[in-house]
């Protein structure tokens, strides 16, 4: 169905409206914003931490992510709690859970041989 045909169903359907038709905005509404929700920030910390560490991210590395303004989630439970309370959860939780570890090994193959044989016909005919 062609975007002319939508205006038949949408009333309000104006192709002029379109994002693919406005210039690009300053404050630009695709541009991804955390919001604060209800609930629980401790479980929220817990969370995110156990995340992290089943991810292979070592206790470093997560406090980095709570510490950075581009991830908001983590920032803003780093203003909340404060970094040495960051730093103790991260620990506390490493400790009781541990971090995820794997190594990924390619096994080399020696590559098969294969024997290609052609069968030569008993006889020829007309043809063949």
């Amino acid at each position: 169905m062609s975007q002319n045909d939508l205006s038949q169903f949408d009333p309000e359907f104006i192709e002029e409206k379109h994002p693919r038709h406005r210039a690009v905005e300053e404050d630009d509404p695709m541009q991804l914003n955390a919001d604060a929700v209800y609930g629980d920030p401790e479980v929220m910390l817990e969370s995110l931490i156990e995340e992290y560490a089943r991810m292979g991210q070592s206790a470093g590395q997560i406090a980095e992510i709570f510490s950075l303004p581009f991830f908001q989630a983590t920032y803003g439970l780093n203003r909340h709690f404060g970094e040495q309370s960051i730093h103790e959860r991260i620990d506390a939780v490493l400790q009781r859970s541990g971090v995820f570890r794997f190594t990924t090994v390619e096994a080399r193959r020696e590559p098969e041989l294969v024997q290609i044989t052609v069968k030569r016909p008993n006889s020829i005919t007309k043809g063949d």
